[in-house]
């Protein structure tokens, strides 16, 4: 094993392999703004490079966080799924979901908002983000419950999620500054993670939240 990039650590051997796996979002690019970054590979204003990979497994993962605090915290009994209650829903379509106003207006549209902040903050644009709150939505709908697959929900999950989502991410944008130090950097961010979650998930630990540089002419 070794460093991507590098060299194998060891050489004991006439032959060998590597496997690599990427553990932070950013895809290897430079942590300035676009315009400071010297490439032309694709990336946001922010400099951060478009990473799909990364952007569907935190998608899995917020679905998979939903899912188990259902099951150990709130004790709902409908996050027992298997491959058979998936092929249940998919064989029954969609229907409409009653639950009350706070969970099909506020919360699936919040869930909706992280699928979307999944793709928004890995350097994917509002359009690519929007289909993955898509993706994100039909998942849950299909894998996340027991419950038959809701119209509705599909509906409060990806629209409300992308309109939702892009308040979020631009407003985090507002907050945020590449140049300030101290305890004004650590407010900002904590401020920016309070309003985008998983934008201050992947500046965290891609070392963005305490790297300091130039920050984008047009956020």
């Amino acid at each position: 094993l070794g460093a991507v990039g590098l060299p194998p650590a060891s050489s004991a051997s006439t032959w060998g392999g590597r496997f690599g796996l990427r553990w932070h979002p950013d895809n290897g690019y430079p942590s300035g703004p676009r315009e400071s970054v010297p490439d032309d590979r694709p990336r946001d204003a922010w400099g951060v490079g478009r990473n799909y990979g990364w952007a569907a497994a935190e998608v899995m993962a917020v679905n998979w966080v939903a899912g188990a605090t259902n099951e150990y915290t709130r004790n709902g009994n409908f996050n027992q799924t298997s491959p058979r209650s998936w092929w249940a829903n998919l064989r029954e379509g969609f229907t409409y979901d009653d639950n009350d106003f706070r969970t099909n207006q506020f919360l699936h549209s919040y869930n909706g908002n992280t699928y979307f902040n999944s793709a928004r903050t890995n350097g994917l644009g509002f359009w690519t983000s929007s289909g993955y709150a898509a993706f994100g939505a039909f998942m849950w709908e299909v894998a996340g419950e027991t419950h038959p697959m809701s119209y509705n929900d599909m509906i409060a999950t990806s629209v409300g999620g992308f309109t939702l989502g892009e308040m979020t991410y631009r407003l985090s944008s507002e907050i945020l500054d590449n140049r300030a130090t101290g305890k004004k950097r650590f407010f900002k961010e904590l401020g920016a993670f309070a309003v985008d979650p998983i934008r201050g998930l992947n500046r965290l630990i891609s070392g963005r939240s305490s790297a300091s540089h130039e920050n984008p002419s047009d956020a």
